[in-house]
């Protein structure tokens, strides 16, 4: 049974003891591990990752006989508590400090053979200790172990990681991870041209498939609220690229850089994203609060010591409660057979991102990750939702193209609508086969983006670009004015202006000269340049932005901008979906689920003030109903229909406010 892959979604702990923290092997106090556990069970939660603190357990390349039967001992603790646990095995680093097996440095851990076999001496102690047991729910190899050794030569790492996971898997069934967060540049884009990164060359394209499920970290940190707020799902949905079997193992908030009730938001914020994004569990960090003034690492890390859903003084703060009311709305929902609806909108992720091409002059890889991000923001909020595809890699030292498929790829280029910001760097191949995706019914969106590579794509687009080589063609007023010749989607006879301030001249937020030549225009600024296009193209259709709107989103930090294009995406999407809801605000996001011809929707509102939201959803009579649904910050709610008319007047059927009476407030 992996308890890591199942429904209902999972809520958990990283775990040290309150008296002790990292001194818990040799500091040995099995009472309050059982305590803990007990608590732990009785507040709702479901597993506890716990850390066996290798320098404890093995000493002069021996595995301590009397560190097993304290493990035993935990497992024994498990079982009483009715809890699952993820042991973690090579610590190895730990809240900003990096501990060392005497011999197990960085020249020898991944490659030296001695070492090698003192390391499947200590696995399999641990295996043959846990046979019995029905409570461990997987095996995590290290806790983030690009800290622990980083910048690394990638094949030494995978070809390790590949020998233990076999070892593991000859002698156990239960799923084994990494436990390295997920910190791939797959995932990042750090260290695509260089190894200053410390994950640089812990590669998740050949690490993946040697997992059996993975585990995202983060602790986000941005000058801006909304790439904040969407970060997790973002990640987790990026992971998701690489493996479906995605949780969430470690996130949190320290009370030392937050107050508790923001800490509760916050938690509220992360775990509804996870589950939205289909992550099968998370895990908070950490289980309590210390007081370590006198232990590496709390006494330099301080705020570490005051991560804890538990208080010093025994007490739970509010967002104990944050993960068990997302935990109960999954457990009924799960009995109720409401199962996460299908994604709808796949957000395309250029190999670029991860690694560069050769003799490639672009370096902006930095950026990249915050143009994806806000991206996706946007079509969250927009009522997708959204899934991540990377795009096969193109390996430097061969001569044929090598495409790597990851392993939703086949199957999202059959029968969904992609997204395609800053179309840039793409392999032919890959284009192509996006192409032939459109032709045979369906739908891309894509934005334009300074010297870009992609051939002949003014006859693809239907547009003749006045274009320059080496000469970014800079918008020549200081705002734009949008408005659509066909009264087009959202947008409908409005008429927006952007602010684009001092990003208007940086070479990213170069716009395309072009006039149309075949293609349709749905948007147009104040003199009749074309900003957004639509191609048909066989049985499907091209979206064309000649602006890069999602640069000036992200640029900006403007509301206003990321509300225009919210509506853009939301307008696209009504276009091309035959059922479901829209909204046309930024700072939203839907969660999802259908049973049978039936779907459940909950609006969540990202934002740390009241928002109202303009939601419209096309019903199977395909009208459009208009509701507005007024959210506290943080908070959300079920989007239920509590109309029974129809307007005359405007030809949608039309509700009032969503009051807290009308749909489940949380």
């Amino acid at each position: 049974m992996n308890i890591l892959d199942q429904s209902p979604f999972k809520i958990g702990v990283n775990y040290w003891p309150a008296s002790t923290a990292i001194k818990m092997w040799s500091d040995w106090h099995p009472e309050e591990i059982a305590d803990d556990f007990k608590q732990m069970s009785g507040a709702g939660l479901d597993l506890v990752r716990f850390f066996l603190f290798t320098p404890d357990f093995v000493k002069n390349g021996q595995v301590q006989p009397q560190q097993l039967v304290h493990y035993q001992t935990v497992l024994e603790c498990l079982k009483s508590a009715n809890l699952y646990g993820v042991p973690t095995l090579f610590i190895g680093h730990m809240s900003g400090q990096n501990f060392r097996v005497d011999g197990w440095d960085d020249s020898t851990f991944f490659t030296d053979p001695d070492v090698l076999k003192q390391q499947k001496v200590f696995i399999g102690s641990i295996l043959d200790a846990s046979r019995e047991s029905e409570h461990i729910a997987g095996w995590c190899l290290s806790n983030e172990i690009p800290n622990d050794f980083p910048g690394k030569d990638s094949a030494e790492v995978t070809t390790w990681v590949k020998e233990i996971s076999d070892f593991i898997h000859d002698m156990d069934s239960r799923p084994m991870l990494l436990g390295d967060g997920v910190w791939s540049p797959e995932i990042t884009g750090a260290g695509r041209d260089n190894n200053l990164e410390p994950s640089a060359n812990y590669s998740l394209r050949e690490l993946a498939p040697l997992q059996d499920t993975l585990g995202v970290h983060f602790y986000p940190r941005y000058n801006d609220y909304w790439p904040q707020a969407y970060n997790s799902g973002f990640r987790i949905l990026m992971a998701g690229s690489w493996k479906k079997e995605v949780f969430l193992e470690e996130f949190g908030h320290s009370i030392s850089m937050g107050s508790e009730e923001n800490q509760a938001l916050y938690y509220r914020e992360v775990i509804f994203s996870a589950l939205q994004a289909g992550a099968t569990a998370a895990l908070n960090w950490c289980w309590t609060d210390f007081e370590k003034s006198d232990l590496r690492p709390y006494l330099h890390n301080t705020f570490e010591n005051r991560f804890g859903l538990r208080r010093m003084d025994g007490s739970f703060r509010p967002a104990l409660n944050e993960m068990q009311q997302i935990s109960q709305l999954s457990q009924a929902l799960a009995a109720d057979n409401w199962q996460l609806a299908p994604r709808d909108s796949y957000l395309i992720i250029p190999a670029t991102f991860y690694h560069g091409l050769p003799f490639d002059w672009d370096r902006d890889s930095d950026e990249k990750y915050d143009l994806y991000l806000h991206t996706y923001g946007a079509l969250a909020s927009s009522g997708a939702l959204p899934m991540c595809i990377h795009e096969p890699g193109v390996q430097h030292r061969s001569q044929d193209h090598d495409i790597h498929f990851t392993h939703h790829t086949s199957f999202v280029l059959t029968q969904a609508t992609l997204w395609l910001p800053a179309l840039k760097r793409l392999s032919a191949p890959f284009f192509e086969k996006i192409l032939d995706h459109v032709e045979s019914g369906g739908v891309l969106y894509a934005s334009f983006a300074n010297d870009h590579w992609i051939v002949d794509l003014d006859e693809t687009l239907g547009l003749k670009s006045n274009l320059r080589f080496g000469l970014p063609d800079f918008y020549p007023e200081e705002t734009i004015t949008i408005s659509s010749p066909t009264s087009w989607g959202a947008v409908g006879d409005s008429k927006i202006t952007l602010q684009l301030g001092s990003a208007r001249t940086q070479r990213a937020m170069a716009y395309l000269p072009a006039k149309t030549d075949g293609a349709e225009v749905l948007l147009e600024d104040a003199v009749g340049r074309p900003l957004l296009v639509r191609k048909v193209r066989g049985a499907g259709s091209i979206y064309f932005s000649l602006f890069p709107f999602e640069m000036l989103m992200m640029q900006t930090c403007d509301d206003a901008v990321r509300d225009f294009v919210t509506a853009l995406y939301a307008g696209i999407r009504e276009e091309n979906l035959s059922q479901g809801s829209s909204c046309t605000d930024s700072a939203g996001e839907f969660l999802r689920f259908n049973r049978n011809h039936e779907t459940k929707e909950y609006l969540f509102n990202h934002a740390w003030e009241h928002r109202a939201f303009d939601v419209r959803l096309r019903n199977k009579e395909n009208i459009i109903k208009n509701f507005r649904v007024e959210l506290p910050p943080k908070s959300f709610c079920e989007v239920v229909d509590t109309t029974n008319h129809l307007s005359e007047e405007k030809g949608y059927m039309e509700t009032g406010s969503m009051a807290k009476e009308n749909g489940r407030q949380f």
